[in-house]
């Protein structure tokens, strides 16, 4: 059974395209551009790779150098070195004062009494010989030796050149009491100084000290390294005595 007019299905339209019968529109081959041909050969292939330019380094400032190790003055091996031993104060209970007619100017002097003891005998002893012992300086504490080593660094211009005469303070035998500087009454221009060597007390001490207990300090050479000081003596008749000192006698 055929469908009714009004079932029937509507065509699609058709769409026509207009063709231009313009002979502009489309132009022939030979008005077309042709991209021009190279008529060169080609290049021939390197046989070896271009060289490759090395990137330059980066500058970089210099590295700081740690600066040069100074040079270690060496000793001078002539001259001693200067090695003082601590020496506490002894107790004032412990000091007897020596007569002042036998100090320098009558200045009053302590020994501790041992040491008292034994030079006060010795004394006597020499005064038999004809020779006049003076005890020049006895005890000291650290305010007398502190001005005493002041002096003489501005005496002699420098810390190094007062240690070869002085102890500082803490570090002088005359702190103990048992140590005294010597001298001779008929030659006062030799108190404290090298000449007294030469003098008669000096010739009897260097006989006879060691008999009352009493040794010279500062010899040539001693282990302190010190110069030599004719009168300064300590006295060693005990063991206290012996142990105050065996540090200077590098024992």
């Amino acid at each position: 059974m055929a469908p009714s007019p009004s079932q029937a299905q509507p065509e699609p339209p058709i769409l026509a395209v207009p063709v231009s019968t313009s002979p502009e529109t489309l132009p022939t081959q030979s008005e077309v551009e042709l991209p021009p041909v190279d008529l060169l050969p080609a290049p021939e292939p390197l046989s070896q790779p271009e060289p490759q330019l090395e990137t330059p380094p980066l500058l970089l400032p210099p590295e700081p150098q740690p600066p040069p190790t100074p040079k270690r003055a060496q000793p001078d091996k002539t001259a001693p070195s200067i090695a003082y031993p601590p020496y506490e104060e002894a107790a004032r209970r412990d000091l007897r004062l020596v007569a002042s007619h036998s100090t320098i100017r009558g200045r009053k002097e302590y020994l501790s009494n041992e040491a008292a003891w034994a030079f006060t005998r010795m004394r006597a002893a020499a005064a038999k010989a004809g020779v006049r012992l003076i005890l020049i300086s006895g005890f000291r504490d650290r305010t007398r030796q502190a001005r005493i080593f002041a002096k003489q660094i501005a005496r002699k211009g420098s810390l190094a050149a007062a240690l070869k005469l002085v102890a500082p303070p803490g570090f002088s035998e005359h702190h103990t009491g048992y140590a005294m500087d010597l001298g001779d009454a008929l030659y006062p221009k030799t108190h404290l100084e090298t000449t007294f060597e030469n003098t008669p007390a000096f010739r009897w001490l260097s006989r006879n000290a060691a008999r009352f207990g009493f040794e010279l300090s500062y010899p040539p050479g001693n282990a302190v390294g010190v110069g030599y000081e004719p009168w300064h003596w300590r006295w060693v008749g005990s063991k206290k005595g012996k142990i105050l000192f065996s540090a200077a006698k590098g024992e």
